[in-house]
């Protein structure tokens, strides 16, 4: 457990934490455990003296709350799909973007790769991805061979149900879920980019003073074991 406190005139503020469902990192705000980045966040913010709310919606409105300062925090931010937003120095994890399918055989190489395949993918997520894997959904879509969903727990679900050959999304979110649903075949996973996971911050004067709060409670996370104690707790031994 972090104990800090950087502000003591903090305490009368509360800070208002936002995500969509991607467990492990953010679930929903209904459920018992409230995912990776969300548990680090409150860690942070309640050591410092905040009341801490966390809600839950759509990922293209968490990221306009955030930008619009109608929320704080976005959790799980890539960096890339935030250009409005504060991003910290300091992340709080990592996204491990595959291309995920159930036959053994396959794997990505170039995009020729996806010829044969159907190749399914979260709608939303697509503004956060590298230009390199957008012209690869976008040679799927060309061939008429992308087929788009809501959200990672409906993709994965397709995938298992043979809708789909290829998924790309995070391993992590993937397997998780698919833990989740009973989902018990194996997954084969190529073509992997990382990429670091912020907690995004609304540009203002308080994102501003956040994001020193940010920084240094992530630094004495890492520094005391928090932050790879709370991803065990959510079965990612490999951060």
């Amino acid at each position: 457990m972090l104990f800090i406190l950087l502000n003591t005139n903090a305490k009368a503020e509360t800070i208002t934490l936002v995500a969509d469902a991607w467990c492990p990192f953010s679930c929903l705000a209904t459920n018992e455990r409230h995912g990776i980045g969300v548990d680090i966040a409150k860690d942070i913010f309640e050591a410092a003296g905040f009341t801490v709310i966390y809600k839950t919606t759509n990922w293209h409105d968490a990221i306009q709350q955030v930008a619009s300062s109608k929320a704080d925090v976005l959790i799980a931010a890539s960096g890339v799909d935030s250009d409005n937003l504060l991003i910290p120095k300091v992340h709080f994890s990592y996204m491990h973007s595959c291309f995920i399918t159930l036959h053994e055989q396959w794997q990505y190489l170039s995009n020729a790769s996806l010829d044969d395949v159907t190749l399914g993918i979260v709608s939303e997520y697509t503004d956060g991805f590298s230009p390199l894997r957008k012209k690869s959904f976008q040679y799927s879509e060309d061939r008429h061979s992308l087929k788009t969903y809501p959200d990672t727990e409906s993709l994965v679900k397709a995938l298992h149900n043979k809708e789909i050959d290829v998924i790309h999304d995070n391993i992590d979110v993937a397997g998780y879920l698919s833990t989740k649903n009973n989902l018990t075949e194996n997954h084969y996973v190529s073509g992997c980019i990382r990429s670091k996971l912020f907690l995004g911050l609304s540009p203002t004067r308080k994102g501003k003073k956040l994001e020193k709060i940010v920084n240094k409670g992530l630094l004495q996370t890492l520094k005391d074991g928090t932050i790879k104690k709370i991803h065990q707790q959510y079965g990612i031994n490999n951060y």
